[in-house]
């Protein structure tokens, strides 16, 4: 498995926030700010893997 750098291990802590948002307004049935939260961690979980990619070749 590819080590993780500096740059992807920062998209995990932002995607890992998104899903913390993500929780908290379903819980306050707040459905646009999940919306917002699942597209902010989905973009961060992306932007890991291209770092990886990019790391692999």
């Amino acid at each position: 498995m590819a080590r993780l750098t500096k740059k992807a291990a920062a998209y995990l802590v932002l995607a890992i926030i998104g899903l913390i948002f993500a929780v908290y307004s379903t819980k306050a049935r707040n459905y646009i700010l999940l919306v917002a939260a699942i597209l902010f961690a989905a973009v961060s979980a992306d932007n890991i893997f291209c770092n990886l990619k990019k790391i692999r070749h």
